[in-house]
């Protein structure tokens, strides 16, 4: 059986304490105000994780979703590359590039650009799919950029309401300590001033 224990209970009550939540009649109203604005941004980092995952594993899915449709969409045709597929260079990802090419469809030649793997030389054929028009349907995302991107929408959100809750913080903590140092010079010269009126 799992228990918190007082060392748990011990952390937890400091925390509080350092916070400015409790019962202190130490504590000013501006110290309760700053301990309710860091236990907010608190809670708004820590529901960020499971935020962050959801949008990721979203992003990916869709990303996917979208890949698949665009693999089945159109009919497809052969084209003809009018130029060599430009080969990355040493060490970077090799992807479809993008080249000029020319097909026929509806017993008409057209041209463009399509994207074709790395290497292939002019003349070479590659599959294309084409819509209704004619016209090559986008090449899908390959796995790893969707996968990417979902990891990159996920981290995006975690890290926004990061420094969301960091600049509500500070901005807080600024403000109030303005504050203070307002209440305490106006303290110090009331001080003062009935001092010389003795």
């Amino acid at each position: 059986m799992c228990t918190t224990g007082p060392g748990f209970v011990g952390r937890l009550a400091r925390f509080v304490r350092l916070i400015g939540v409790g019962r202190n009649p130490l504590r000013r109203r501006s110290d309760r105000v700053e301990g309710l604005v860091l236990v907010a941004a608190i809670l708004m980092c820590l529901a960020a994780v499971p935020a962050g995952v959801a949008v990721g594993v979203g992003a990916t899915g869709d990303g996917y979703r979208t890949a698949s449709r665009l693999a089945t969409a159109g009919h497809p045709a052969a084209a003809v590359l009018l130029a060599d597929v430009p080969t990355p260079p040493d060490g970077a990802l090799a992807t479809d590039q993008p080249v000029p090419a020319r097909w026929r469809t509806a017993g008409q030649n057209r041209s463009g650009t399509i994207t074709a793997p790395p290497g292939l030389r002019r003349g070479g054929t590659v599959t294309i799919r084409l819509d209704a028009a004619g016209r090559p349907v986008p090449a899908p995302e390959p796995r790893h950029r969707i996968v990417v991107d979902g990891v990159g929408a996920g981290l995006a959100v975690l890290f926004g309401s990061t420094a969301v809750a960091l600049l509500l913080t500070v901005t807080t903590r600024w403000l109030l300590n303005r504050r203070r140092l307002a209440a305490w010079a106006a303290e110090w010269s009331a001080g003062r001033h009935d001092e010389r009126s003795r």
